[in-house]
């Protein structure tokens, strides 16, 4: 028996054989189709604070205070870490730096992500900007996924 890891799996027809010893049973064929994978979609927001017990808490929340940190997760198929940057709600860039990088999961999925402490900022509404991987047209794919800081 050969296992196959989710990352190791290419898109393509593949013709499977089945031998089943001891059971009576002759060889079997099976074709089988694994169709491309899909583009990776949709950000997950987590937030750490005196109240989460300072472990990483997914939340659907999008509120957050200044005494707690955003951490941003977006599922890629890329090895690269990309960029990140935080926008006001003008679009403008903030002088605050932030790193994108990127975590491979046990199970074979992996993460771009970015982590912000939220003290520098003032009450407002906020992007993040993600950018890496490739995107259509061969150009970078670049995702903006928005927050509201609360006094």
């Amino acid at each position: 028996m050969v296992p196959v890891t989710p990352s190791e799996a290419a898109a393509g027809e593949f013709t499977v054989r089945v031998r089943a010893e001891g059971l009576g049973l002759g060889p079997g064929t099976v074709r089988v189709t694994v169709p491309p994978a899909p583009d990776a979609g949709g950000a997950i927001f987590l937030r750490r604070g005196p109240t989460t017990g300072n472990k990483d808490v997914p939340t659907a929340d999008l509120r957050f205070r200044r005494n707690e940190r955003l951490r941003v997760d977006l599922p890629t198929t890329d090895s690269t870490p990309g960029s990140a940057r935080i926008l006001d709600r003008t679009g403008k860039p903030l002088p605050i730096p932030l790193t994108a990088t990127v975590r491979d999961d046990r199970d074979g999925s992996r993460w771009r992500s970015t982590e912000l402490a939220l003290a520098p900022l003032a009450a407002g509404d906020y992007l993040i900007e993600l950018s890496g991987g490739s995107g259509g047209s061969g150009g970078e794919r670049r995702t903006l996924v928005a927050f509201r800081l609360v006094p």
